[in-house]
């Protein structure tokens, strides 16, 4: 009897742990180790609730690396690779509890920041602007030493929409306007919609 239950313990802790594994396999990039999409919907799900409990503002940054794929066309898949980890550390280290960052796909990214509606502008653009200089400080590898910027667009919950695909959509279309005007740097969605209405 004893042996039987030592061994239906051992085998639901090997289940467990397996179920851990799938559940981390399914909500994490595999490269970056950052969360995905599908861990994305979960953390706007309980985040949207929270935010408007508190009356707090979400910040959607889309971000996009500009001349990775020079790196990639340079060095090789491998070394992309490596830039990619090391982009996706760089971004993590700007964020505070209770922030996201997700590798989108490629060398795309969404972080997602959390304010007060009083400060969710200036506070954005500074971590935004820490973001950009972030990655346009070299990375090293193997003695090579690279260089890339940062793009990104921004967009406001519940200011700009309260939608999350439409607040992703609007962080795009700012991210769109950062690149034809210049790259490396943080365009608001509302700052554009405000040009063209």
């Amino acid at each position: 009897m004893s042996k039987s239950l030592q061994s239906l313990v051992s085998e639901l802790t090997r289940t467990e742990r397996a179920l851990d594994q799938m559940e981390t396999i399914a909500n994490h990039d595999h490269l970056t180790g950052l969360p995905n999409r599908n861990a994305l919907d979960s953390y706007l799900e309980d985040t949207i609730s929270q935010t408007k409990e508190s009356e707090s503002a979400l910040a959607f940054l889309y971000l996009d690396l500009d001349g990775f794929k020079r790196v990639n066309d340079t060095y090789g898949h491998q070394t992309g690779d490596e830039l990619l980890k090391n982009v996706a550390h760089r971004l993590v280290s700007c964020l505070r509890e209770g922030e996201m960052a997700v590798r989108l796909g490629g060398d795309e990214f969404l972080a997602i920041l959390q304010f007060s509606p009083e400060t969710v502008l200036d506070g954005t653009t500074t971590v935004a602007n820490r973001m950009i200089k972030l990655l346009n400080d070299p990375f090293i590898f193997n003695g090579r030493v690279i260089h890339i910027g940062c793009s990104i667009g921004a967009a406001f919950w519940p200011q700009t929409a309260q939608d999350p695909a439409q607040l992703l959509a609007a962080a795009d279309d700012a991210l769109y306007a950062s690149k034809i005007s210049g790259k490396n740097r943080l365009t608001f969605y509302d700052a554009i919609r405000l040009k063209t209405s």
